[in-house]
């Protein structure tokens, strides 16, 4: 699953370009971050703040059911390998708007 991450930024036209070469990927990041690193889009929209769209997808939620057929654990969710009862649903669409946390500066 692939994210789409947007940069708010009010900075000069350099810097515009920068970042949205460096997105691309075109810039290599040399100070402790590698090239193809997905973790520099997460630190650049935390740097300037951002908005991610996480696409929509598929998630399996894991319970367990008593021998009566009644919820174990009130319902709550558990990991798979305690699970005997498992459904799966459609997640929508949605955004995460990250408000800017320079930390770089």
């Amino acid at each position: 699953m692939s994210v789409k991450i947007t940069i708010q930024h009010n900075t000069n036209k350099k810097a515009t370009d920068m970042l949205n070469n460096l997105i691309k990927g075109h810039l290599g990041v040399k100070v402790g971050f590698y090239e193809n690193n997905p973790n520099i889009h997460k630190a650049i929209a935390n740097e300037f703040g951002g908005e991610i769209t996480v696409p929509e997808h598929e998630t399996t939620v894991y319970r367990k059911i008593k021998d009566s057929g009644e919820f174990a654990k009130n319902g709550r969710f558990v990991k798979k390998e305690e699970s005997n009862f498992a459904t799966t649903h459609t997640v929508k669409e949605y955004t995460i708007t990250v408000p800017p946390r320079p930390f770089m500066h």
